[in-house]
C-alpha cells in the first residue's frame, strides 16, 4: 500500500511540474501598464486588498494580499502578466503564451535601502480578447495517466507475490 501512496505521490507531483505556474518577475522602471505591455486588457487591484472581481465577458481574478509585500492569485480565464507595483518600480510577471490561472507569492521589487520588499501598491493583471480556456496537453494527460497506471500494474503485481 506505501508504494501506491509513494507511486501516486510522484504522479501528483509530475503532473504539476508540467503546469507549474511560477515564474521569474521581469523589473520594470516606473508605472508600467498592460498597454505598455503590450497587452489589450487589464484589470486593476488599487489598493490590493483580498478580493474578488468579475471581467465581463471573461471571468473572474481573486487576490489573496498576504502580507503587505506578497500575494497570491487565481483566475478563471488565462492571465498574460501579473504587474506588482511596489515603491518607484514594478516586478512584471509574464505567463505567455499560454497564460496562466494562478500563482503563489509573488512580490514587488526590492527596496535597496532595505533589502526588503516594498509595500504593495497595486496589483495588475493584463489579458487579451483571445483567451480561451485551455484544455491539458495531451504529454500532460498521458503523464498522469502512465503513472496512474504503473502504480496499479505495481500493486497488481505485489498481491500475486
Amino acid at each position: 500500500m506505501k508504494k501506491i501512496i509513494v507511486i501516486f505521490m510522484i504522479a501528483l507531483a509530475a503532473i504539476g511540474l508540467v503546469n507549474a505556474a511560477s515564474v521569474t518577475p521581469v523589473y520594470e522602471s516606473g508605472n508600467p501598464t498592460c498597454s505598455d505591455l503590450g497587452f489589450t486588457h487589464e484589470t486593476k487591484f488599487d489598493p490590493p486588498n483580498d478580493g474578488t472581481k468579475t471581467v465581463t465577458n471573461f471571468g473572474s481574478i481573486t487576490l489573496d494580499n498576504l502580507d503587505g509585500d506578497y500575494f497570491d492569485w487565481t483566475s478563471t480565464f488565462p492571465i498574460m502578466a501579473v504587474i506588482s507595483k511596489g515603491g518607484p518600480n514594478a516586478n512584471v510577471f509574464y505567463y505567455t503564451p499560454d497564460g496562466s490561472y494562478g500563482d503563489t507569492v509573488l512580490v514587488s521589487p526590492t527596496n535597496p535601502t532595505n533589502g526588503k520588499p516594498y509595500g504593495l501598491s497595486h496589483v495588475t493583471f493584463c489579458y487579451e480578447d483571445d483567451n480561451e480556456p485551455k484544455v491539458p496537453e495531451f504529454g500532460t494527460i498521458s503523464a498522469g495517466v502512465a503513472l496512474l497506471g504503473a502504480a496499479y500494474f505495481v500493486n497488481k503485481k505485489r498481491k500475486k507475490n
